[in-house]
C-alpha cells in the first residue's frame, strides 16, 4: 500500500524533484498573469510547453505551509488557474489536497490528490469530482496510508519518475479542467 510521505525533509526533496521535472517538460519561461476568485497573479514567470503552464512557490501568510503548485492551460483560458497540487512542508495537512506517497513494494514515489477543488461556482468541490473520476476513471482511485491506521482514498496523479510523467499529469488536469467546463446542477 502507498503511505503518505511526511517528513519535512523528504517532502521538500521531491517537491523540487517535481519542480525540476516540470521545468524540464515545460522549458518556456513566458510572463503570464492568472489568477483565482478574484486574486490576480500578474506578469508571474511560469513555465510552459506552449499549452500547459505551471507556477510553483511557497504559500500561506505570516509563514508559508505548503508548497504551492499552480497549474492551467495558456488556451482556451489562459488566465484561470484550472488545479493546483500542494503538498505540506511537514506532517500530514488533509486540508491540502496534494499527497506525495511512498509504494513500498515498487520503491516508487507518486503524486495523488485528494480531489479537493475550486473553482468558484456550485456544484464543484471534492465529493462532486470525486464522484465524477469513480465514474470515469475508477481505476485513478487508490487507497493509501493516511498516518496511523487511517486508509484514505485518492486519485493517482502520476509517478514522479515515470516515462509517462507528462502524460499522466497532463491526463489529470484536464479531468479536472472537463469537470469544471461541465458541471450541471
Amino acid at each position: 500500500m502507498i503511505k503518505i510521505i511526511d517528513q519535512p525533509e523528504v517532502l521538500a526533496r521531491y517537491q523540487q524533484v517535481f519542480k525540476e521535472k516540470l521545468y524540464t517538460f515545460l522549458p518556456k519561461q513566458i510572463s503570464h498573469t492568472f489568477g483565482h476568485l478574484g486574486v490576480d497573479y500578474p506578469n508571474m514567470v511560469v513555465h510552459t510547453n506552449g499549452d500547459l503552464w505551471y507556477y510553483g512557490m511557497l504559500a500561506d501568510e505570516p509563514a508559508p505551509n505548503r508548497h504551492w503548485n499552480a497549474f492551467g492551460f495558456i488556451s482556451p483560458y489562459p488566465s484561470n488557474i484550472i488545479t493546483e497540487i500542494n503538498f505540506p512542508l511537514k506532517g500530514i495537512n488533509r486540508r491540502i489536497a496534494g499527497v506525495l506517497g511512498f509504494d513500498s513494494n515498487t520503491r516508487e514515489v507518486s503524486i495523488l490528490h485528494r480531489g479537493r477543488i475550486g473553482g468558484g461556482k456550485p456544484g464543484i468541490g471534492k465529493i462532486a469530482f470525486m464522484d465524477y473520476i469513480k465514474k470515469r476513471i475508477p481505476s485513478s482511485i487508490v487507497q493509501f496510508n493516511d498516518g496511523g491506521n487511517k486508509v484514505s482514498s485518492a486519485i493517482f496523479v502520476c509517478k514522479i519518475v515515470s516515462d509517462t510523467f507528462l502524460d499522466d499529469l497532463s491526463k489529470f488536469i484536464h479531468e479536472v479542467y472537463d469537470f469544471k467546463k461541465n458541471v450541471v446542477l
